[in-house]
This record gives structure tokens, sequence and C-alpha cells, in this order.
């Protein structure tokens, strides 16, 4: 210090409702990995994305111990990455109900990116999977006891993927739209 003046500069972060940063734990219902701190409610619009700053550390599971919620709920899900996927488990018997549309889109470098129902139910009204080709954004299921309602439509673009078979057991696609 020479008896100058000091300056800092320093930029404020708007915290966003909805944004996954997974920064404590896998566990959707753990305020601290919401950007906002706050668990998403039914008029929540979600965003994993690993990419931007403060991306999500970890991926996302709904119903990681059999001790949390039983449903977990928001108004669309938007799940994009150019980098490192992130995935969304349901599990445990629990629910994920989207009011609106999930989007999944894999444009980065890992292998796979979406949601996987490891012992579970989604709800959601239209479903849109890509890919870049090589990497792939994917909706999978892993046991026939799971169960997927979409009221609307779904559409597999170049590089989505739907897997109903996880492990060759099958499960249950209810489609209200084309």
């Amino acid at each position: 210090y020479a008896g100058g003046a000091i300056t800092w500069t320093v930029t404020a972060s708007v915290p966003v409702a909805g944004r996954w940063t997974g920064a404590k734990t896998g566990d959707w219902f753990d305020c601290k990995n919401w950007d906002d701190a706050n668990v998403p409610i039914s008029s929540t619009a979600v965003v994993i994305n690993p990419v931007f700053m403060y991306g999500a550390q970890m991926d996302c599971t709904v119903g990681i111990t059999t001790g949390t919620p039983l449903s977990a709920n928001c108004v669309s899900l938007t799940m994009t990455t150019g980098g490192a996927g992130r995935n969304l488990y349901i599990q445990n018997g629990r629910s994920l109900n989207v009011f609106g549309n999930v989007t999944v889109t894999n444009n980065g470098v890992s292998a796979v990116h979406g949601i996987t129902l490891t012992s579970g139910t989604l709800n959601a009204i239209n479903m849109t999977l890509a890919g870049n080709g090589v990497y792939r954004g994917i909706f999978r299921n892993e046991l026939s006891t799971n169960t997927a309602i979409l009221s609307g439509n779904i559409v597999i673009n170049t590089g989505g993927e739907l897997d109903l078979q996880g492990g060759g057991l099958g499960g249950i696609l209810q489609l209200a739209g084309n």
C-alpha cells in the first residue's frame, strides 16, 4: 500500500428461480442446490445446465432417499448442455410432475445427458429429445413398474433417444398426443 486509493469492483449476482446448481448434494429437495435457495414449486421453470457460470455441479435426483417428499413439481423442465452432461434421476417410488414441457438437449461432450426413471413416475405435457448426432439427449426407463405419462406430444429429433427397456424390462408410456 503506497497511500493510493484502492478500487474494488463488485458484481452482484441475481439468483435465478429454478436454476439447478447441485452445489450441496444431488437432492432435488435440498434448497441449497437451487440458485435462489428455493425448491421448485408448480409455477417454477426448472433449468439444469452444467455450462453456465456456477453450472450444475452434480446430477439431480428426485427421491435421493426414501425420506424425501413423494412428489416434485415444476411448470417446465429444460436440460441442456454444451459441455459435460448432467442427469436427472427419479427413484424410490417418487414422482416428478411437470405441468408443461420437458426438453432435453445434448450438444456437449458427454455421451449421456437426460432423464432416467430408476423407480418412479414422470408426468408431463410434451417432451422433446435432441442431441448433436454424436452425443444423445435421452429419456430412459429402467423398470417395468415405472410410468411416464405425457398428455401431449413426444418429439425425438436428431440425437434424441427414447429408451423404454433400460435393461430389457419394459415399462409404461402413455401418450395422448402424437
